[in-house]
């Protein structure tokens, strides 16, 4: 689940390997899938952008497949991670400890999906607005940097008297 941000991006650096024989392929996961942390406090979905050779998700995730053709993966991953779909979603979530999202609740979630042209357009702007949010950041931490150095520098200087 660590392997899922709460933005929805799905981090592949860190993934545990294991080899097990017999795996049927239809458990693997394939590009174009999304996976879901059906547990926690945000059931957040990332979308399998690359292929991940013999890769399998462990519970409590679930892997999506989009079996017809009126909806994006990339425009499912990311409506489910918008607030309108995790507020349905967390009107559904049960447990006492852990909040947890069946697959049953899952399958309940109304997706409100516009054309394939409306769905690509939404998935670039939203990409838009990753990098907007990435590029800010970066800036953030450069200008801070570059204050401390300037007051670092005004520190150490000696004053003429």
């Amino acid at each position: 689940m660590k392997d899922i941000t709460e933005s929805g991006h799905l981090v592949r650096d860190d993934l545990f390997c294991v080899e097990m024989a017999g795996l049927k392929s239809g458990y693997l996961i394939n590009k174009g899938d999304i996976i879901f942390k059906s547990r926690g406090n945000l059931n957040t979905a990332a979308l399998v952008s690359e292929d991940l050779d013999k890769t399998i998700a462990a519970s409590p995730l679930m892997v999506l497949k989009i079996k017809g053709k009126n909806v994006l993966p990339d425009y499912l991953a990311w409506y489910i991670n918008q607030p309108a779909a995790q507020k349905q979603l967390e009107s559904k979530a049960g447990g006492t400890s852990v909040r947890m999202i069946s697959i049953a609740d899952l399958g309940d979630l109304v997706v409100e999906a516009p054309s394939l042209d409306g769905q690509k357009k939404i998935v670039a702007f939203a990409e838009l607005m990753k990098r907007e949010e990435a590029i800010l950041k970066e800036l953030s931490n450069k200008r801070k940097k570059l204050y401390d150095a300037v007051l670092m520098k005004s520190a150490t200087i000696k004053e003429k008297k």
